[in-house]
């Protein structure tokens, strides 16, 4: 009997872990996508989500980061205890807490002023500025390698074998979306292409990235009630 409470409480710790992984990307998505539309002089098509943390209101962007990285770190947890043994049993944590530290770092430690926001302030390259670009690098290449990390367990089991194939397709359009964004970005700061729509298309690669990581959450939690 102690030992079917024992692995009930397990249980639900680890659905209580991996429920982080559900509603905080989310929850990070919403409240983004609403300061995108409310906050002034500010044009979601062109600024990166993080230029969000500048000007009024920017404390609201910076603790939606360090809440995403916090419940992120949180949801490796749970990930070490639901994959218990082989190479995904390391890595599937490993690579999951990289993503929440570069989270994390992203909301801690701000963009630096560019792409004319906020309005009026001259562009400028500080340490923080490059901590963040650092930060923001580490954030989507772990964010890539865990797509495939979990796809790779996925591959052994029937029931995920379907999702296995989302959590690859999630693993390309990522980086691809991120690579595009760069490249946009770039021309805009060097007047090639101004106005470039690279922040449309790192929302693009977020939104992928948040949708696919709150979904396998979800289908792990749902794995662990069906046993």
């Amino acid at each position: 009997m102690k030992t079917v409470k024992a692995n009930m409480l397990q249980k639900s710790s680890v659905k209580v872990m991996l429920s982080f992984g559900v509603i905080s990307p989310m929850l990070f998505i919403i409240t983004f996508l609403i300061q995108d539309f409310t906050k002034p002089s500010f044009n979601p098509i062109r600024h990166f989500v993080s230029h969000l943390s500048l000007g009024e209101n920017g404390w609201v962007n910076v603790l939606n980061l360090v809440a995403l990285g916090l419940s992120t770190l949180v949801f490796s947890i749970g990930v070490r205890s639901y994959f218990n043994n082989g190479t995904s049993g390391f890595w599937g944590p490993m690579v999951s807490s990289l993503v929440g530290i570069g989270f994390l770092l992203d909301g801690l430690f701000a963009i630096d002023p560019g792409l004319d926001f906020p309005p009026g302030v001259t562009p400028t390259k500080t340490v923080h500025g490059t901590i963040h670009e650092f930060a923001g690098l580490l954030t989507f290449v772990s964010l890539t390698a865990l797509c495939f990390v979990f796809a790779k367990r996925f591959k052994a089991d029937a029931k995920w074998r379907e999702w296995e194939k989302v959590s690859r397709l999630a693993g390309f359009l990522i980086p691809i979306t991120w690579i595009v964004t760069s490249v946009l970005v770039s021309l805009d700061y060097a007047g090639i292409y101004p106005n470039a729509p690279g922040g449309l298309f790192e929302r693009i690669s977020l939104v992928i990235a948040c949708l696919w990581l709150s979904m396998t959450a979800y289908k792990m939690i749902k794995s662990i009630n069906s046993n």
